[in-house]
């Protein structure tokens, strides 16, 4: 949908070209008919003039998914403030509400969890999902180096609301893993690799 401002500009370059062309007295070819430059000239305009309308709408239809995509993120955090609760356990993420770069981040972090986290860390300490930029030596300035920001997106706020679920779900994994093949132990149930 165009703008009030752009419908005006279309209309005063419409007029001008109306004017423009009703005032040149009409054109003979050889043959001593009347030529038609006329009649092109206004289809030229026409035509770039629903080119330009047909840039509006899709832009119209680009800026309207990124709305819809706001909207799924602020409901969400009305959700969250209502529910005064950031995190809901390994479940609270939903894959559908990913974008790109949430689903490279997930698998980032999964790596970087199953590689270089776990094997040094089985448990957690307390205050690992802090947001600490200025701490060298705190979880969120070693997955920072990892993960790739979204430009739109704050830092604290991705942090809170995307890593540290990705994270959490990524240790739920893996501590079941391990609980799934202790059990088969126990259970006789080995399982050749």
């Amino acid at each position: 949908m165009m703008s009030k401002q752009q419908t005006i500009e279309l209309q005063k370059a419409t007029r001008i070209h109306l004017v423009t062309t009703m005032a040149q007295p009409p054109n003979f070819n050889e043959n001593g008919r009347f030529r038609r430059d006329d009649e092109s000239d206004l289809g030229r305009a026409v035509d770039a003039r629903d080119r330009r309308i047909g840039v509006l709408q899709r832009e119209c239809e680009r800026l309207k998914k990124e709305l819809d995509r706001y909207r799924v993120k602020l409901d969400m955090l009305r959700k969250q403030v209502i529910n005064g609760d950031v995190h809901r356990g390994r479940n609270s993420l939903r894959a559908s509400q990913f974008d790109s770069y949430d689903h490279s981040n997930l698998e980032i972090i999964g790596r970087f969890c199953k590689t270089k986290l776990f094997p040094h860390h089985k448990f957690l300490h307390s205050s690992w999902s802090q947001y600490s930029p200025s701490d060298e030596t705190s979880l969120y300035f070693k997955c920072r180096e990892e993960i790739d920001l979204p430009s739109t997106e704050d830092e604290q706020f991705y942090w809170i609301n995307k890593t540290v679920p990705f994270i959490n779900k990524k240790y739920s994994e893996i501590r079941g893993n391990i609980n799934s093949n202790i059990k088969g132990g126990y259970l006789g149930e080995w399982k050749m690799y």
